[in-house]
């Protein structure tokens, strides 16, 4: 007794399985955004920590606003989706008795929008096209992604549909040109940006 022709049969139905489940089919549509009202923002800031995590002194900001726009509508794209134009950021201060002046360079930065969870009314994004000058009394550096003046330095953030707050977090931040600082902060160290917004006018931003 041979069972080479049903084993057969059964090789040639796998095979034309895998063939189906394996063939390109339609690309998936791209995320669309709804955003409302839109239109011209400010991000008034909580409280923002640049932290070398290498060494980790940090600097704390405590009180300022970031100004910017949403695109309003639907049927929107997350890349691009806003952008931050302006910025009055004070006062900053550490490590030790050091007063900082923060600059946020190569404006407008890019408001990317990622992800929406319907059930926790969490928008989840990234801030792109990213570079910060900080400056103290004997020390000064910038901090960016890949070095300084690329203008390529990233963090994620999340917005709450519920409570308007922004809370930025994670990205790809590193301190390069430092001038002076004694070893506090030193060139390729990478950096953590925590800060927390309150956004005005709170908008509805979700996806279907």
């Amino acid at each position: 007794m041979t069972f080479a022709r049903p084993a057969r049969t059964l090789l040639t139905g796998v095979a034309a399985c895998l063939a189906i489940g394996l063939a390109p089919g339609p690309a998936l549509a791209a995320a669309t955004w709804t955003i409302k009202p839109g239109g011209a923002i400010t991000l008034g800031l909580v409280r923002a920590t640049i932290k070398d995590t290498t060494t980790a002194d940090q600097i704390t900001c405590g009180s300022g606003n970031l100004t910017g726009t949403l695109k309003s509508g639907s049927g929107l794209t997350g890349t691009s989706a806003g952008s931050i134009t302006g910025a009055a950021v004070s006062p900053c201060f550490g490590p030790g008795p050091l007063n900082w002046t923060i600059t946020l360079l190569d404006l407008p930065w890019h408001i990317n929008l990622r992800s929406y969870d319907g059930s926790t009314g969490l928008v989840h994004g990234t801030i792109s096209h990213m570079e910060i000058r900080a400056k103290g009394s004997a020390c000064r550096f910038v901090v960016d992604g890949t070095r300084g003046g690329a203008s390529d330095g990233r963090v994620s953030f999340t917005y709450s549909d519920g409570t308007h707050q922004v809370k930025t977090s994670g990205g790809n931040l590193h301190i390069f040109t430092v001038t002076g600082c004694a070893g506090v902060f030193a060139n390729g160290d990478p950096v953590s940006l925590t800060a927390s917004f309150t956004l005005d006018p709170a908008q509805s931003m979700t996806s279907p």
